[in-house]
């Protein structure tokens, strides 16, 4: 199934073609290397990255299509993080590059991007042989075992607030 980038039915931040031409201007020789015919897997990494980064971070401004709008681009009342507005209909080319560079980091590994963790199922520590490991403590937060792209987060700063980016739904509550 082709990638919709309708701003209201959106599966993906970025075309086929501009996760193609970011890729070999960046580098990125795995999703370069990869063939585009068929298209499916690097299409559904992209709507994968799309998904995580309307998910993972609480950004500034509003849906521009409200509650009904499929992801979290285009968006009302955001300036980029020198102060130029951005268009209520546009998807800022910090958000399009850091979506080819998730759906990179998914073609190569599936899923890498939002984990599955249960916490009781860790180790912290296993012995094989006379060889024993202990691993850092890491606490009990799924964003623990996710990578780390310090690219992305250049990106996109000034487009999110980051005090909890990445903790889109995980938090802490009290009672007064």
């Amino acid at each position: 199934m082709a990638l919709s980038v309708d701003p209201a039915t959106a599966d993906s931040f970025a075309t086929l073609e501009e996760a193609n031409a970011y890729a070999a201007a960046q580098g990125l020789t795995a999703w370069a290397t990869a063939p585009d015919s068929p298209p499916d897997a690097k299409e559904a990494a992209l709507r994968r990255a799309t998904s995580h980064l309307s998910g993972a971070y609480n950004w500034i401004g509003k849906r521009t299509g409200g509650r009904d709008q499929t992801q979290a681009w285009p968006r009302t009342g955001v300036t980029d993080r020198e102060g130029e507005p951005i268009a209520d209909d546009e998807i800022p080319v910090e958000v399009k590059h850091a979506c080819i560079i998730i759906a990179a980091q998914e073609l190569e590994q599936p899923g890498s991007m939002d984990p599955q963790m249960i916490p009781a199922q860790r180790v912290k520590q296993e012995t094989v042989g006379p060889i024993s490991v202990t691993y850092a403590d890491g606490g009990n937060d799924p964003a623990d075992v996710r990578p780390v792209l310090l690219k992305v987060k250049d990106l996109l700063a000034g487009l999110y607030h980051p005090d909890n980016a990445g903790t889109a739904l995980f938090g802490s509550s009290m009672r007064s």
